[in-house]
């Protein structure tokens, strides 16, 4: 890594550069070490455009024509995930945000106390668990309101919601993230059949 991670220390502009990796003690290397970083493999990866996701490699969001309106939809799966002895859930999420060591970051310009979000959905999961939605206000950088919606399994047709942003006696903000989330908690997290 190009930073200490153990002490979560990220030095901006830190930089690591490797070549010519090789262990010492057999004599013909392994194909699989590419040790001289030879052999590469093109990806070509598809996000939406000022979305951040998040998500195992294999799960990322996936573009799909079933949809309610115009060309496409976003699809999130969650997935097992398998940490030492422990397996668990996780989730996929997409976000106009990003977390950070000290906080949710990121959003968009929004300076309304009173709004409301629309959106289509559909919700399929193998075990109990629900998705969620979450809306972050911001001023100035800090949380000035938000609030969290669950959304039962829906798999026939896309099901309209309104989710109604009210601030109360709040200030107006100037920024809100919207995160959609597979799962809703660490409950959901330990049901391996929430994976799906």
């Amino acid at each position: 890594v190009s930073s200490n991670v153990f002490n979560e220390v990220a030095i901006e502009g830190s930089m690591l550069q490797l070549d010519n990796i090789s262990l010492t003690g057999i004599v013909n290397q392994p194909a699989q070490l590419n040790g001289n970083f030879e052999n590469w493999t093109t990806v070509d990866i598809e996000t939406p455009k000022n979305w951040i996701v998040e998500g195992q490699e294999e799960n990322k969001p996936i573009k799909t024509t079933d949809k309610y309106k115009g060309n496409y939809a976003i699809k999130l799966e969650s997935y097992l995930s398998v940490d030492g002895s422990f397996t668990k859930v996780e989730e996929s999420t997409i976000s106009t945000g990003y977390y950070t060591p000290t906080g949710n970051e990121g959003g968009f310009p929004f300076s309304n106390k009173n709004d409301t979000l629309i959106f289509w959905y559909k919700y399929t999961t193998p075990g109990n668990s629900k998705a969620t939605i979450d809306f972050t206000l911001k001023k100035e950088g800090n949380i000035v309101g938000g609030k969290r919606l669950e959304l039962d399994p829906w798999n026939t047709n896309y099901k309209y919601v309104s989710f109604p942003i009210d601030n109360g006696f709040g200030p107006n903000p100037d920024t809100i993230i919207v995160s959609f989330s597979t799962l809703r908690n660490d409950l959901d997290r330990t049901n391996l059949s929430n994976a799906g």
